[in-house]
């Protein structure tokens, strides 16, 4: 029988033993200090800061950013957890004061037919992901991270990008493929398998060797050094080779911790072989604080998706006029600033784009 969303959602309950509802919140869904900080991400909470946090002994100012942090990481670690999305909502809605907390549904919501002919468009303009390069929105921001996972690539770096689900991560990862088809001398080798909390450090050298028609020894001394003289006559031919992992979070920790192994081969000068790039959650960057972390979190770059409403206006045009429709035709100044408001990803915009032309719809009928 399929796992059934999980459903247990109990108000705080003051005499239930715990200070804050928070502090009730952690202790019901048996959430460690230290799991709690990383959930945090790389806010500066350290696991000190998140237990005064659940004792409300921090600063109102404190306070409200931690409470922000958690109030956009939460829900990811929830569904994580199993839990069903419209128990988060209601569970988190409780937790979080008004305002707080931005519900993590909304449900897919598409235009029909009948819609997409009303307002003139050619298609639902949210309802599939950029079909080519020139159909992606690239903001300054975005082209920022796009230039950091270049520059790890040519220069063999090491860099982990973070944002939240439908922060447009796929995205970017089609737009850096696409460039590596059209520039061989740029290689980025995608270990992928069903269950990522179990690949191995030699399972991503077999998947390195057969990117390239290699031959895979069978014993792990002789199939690194395979690896290595691979990347060494690819560094010679002028061939820059970077290791990327979508859902980096997924990975087991003895297998992060070897990707300092893997970034460190060469020729045992300035030469180095392979970078690595790694794609996650925002949880990823609290679970690097940890001590066991290192070595990696002194030599990773962090780069984080852009803040998607300094530009939400523009994409919202983008992808409009994509679908044959005109931003300024279809909603007022007004409606477009809501909109952009409330929207936290593009994923989000979307559906309350499509939501708000709906109602539109809907109200001018409704007159007649």
């Amino acid at each position: 029988m399929p796992n059934q969303p999980k459903s247990n959602v109990r108000a705080f309950d003051p005499d239930a033993g715990a200070t804050s509802s928070l502090e009730a919140f952690r202790l019901k869904h048996g959430i460690s200090l230290s799991a709690l900080s990383q959930i945090c991400g790389i806010e500066g909470a350290s696991v000190g800061s998140v237990h005064r946090l659940t004792k409300n002994q921090l600063s109102p100012a404190y306070t409200m950013q931690l409470r922000s942090v958690l109030a956009r990481n939460l829900p990811k670690y929830m569904v994580d957890q199993g839990f069903d999305r419209s128990e988060i909502d209601k569970e988190l809605s409780q937790l979080f004061e008004e305002g707080e907390y931005q519900p993590m549904i909304s449900q897919r919501i598409a235009l029909s037919r009948k819609a997409v002919k009303y307002f003139g468009l050619a298609v639902d303009p949210f309802a599939h992901p950029p079909q080519s390069r020139d159909e992606v929105f690239i903001s300054p921001g975005l082209q920022e991270v796009i230039d950091s996972i270049f520059d790890a690539v040519q220069y063999q770096g090491f860099v982990c990008v973070t944002g939240d689900i439908g922060s447009g991560k796929s995205t970017l990862r089609a737009v850096v493929e696409e460039r590596c088809e059209r520039d061989r001398n740029l290689r980025i080798v995608w270990p992928e398998f069903f269950d990522m909390k179990n690949v191995s450090p030699m399972q991503i050298a077999e998947t390195i060797l057969r990117s390239f028609d290699a031959e895979v020894p069978r014993y792990s001394v002789r199939r690194g050094k395979e690896v290595k003289e691979l990347l060494a006559s690819l560094y010679q031919d002028g061939v820059r080779v970077a290791l990327g992992f979508d859902e980096c979070h997924r990975l087991n920790d003895a297998t992060l911790s070897s990707l300092k192994n893997f970034l460190e081969m060469s020729s045992g000068g300035f030469k180095r072989y392979l970078g690595v790039l790694l794609f996650g959650q925002p949880i990823f960057e609290g679970r690097l604080r940890d001590r066991k972390f290192r070595e990696l979190i002194e030599r990773v770059e962090m780069v984080r998706m852009p803040d998607f409403q300094e530009t939400a206006d523009k994409y919202l045009a983008h992808r409009l006029k994509l679908a044959g429709g005109d931003v300024k035709q279809l909603f007022d100044a007004d409606a477009v600033k809501l909109i952009c408001s409330q929207a936290t990803t593009p994923l989000s915009l979307g559906n309350i784009a499509n939501e708000a032309m709906l109602i539109s719809m809907d109200e001018f009928k409704n007159t007649q």
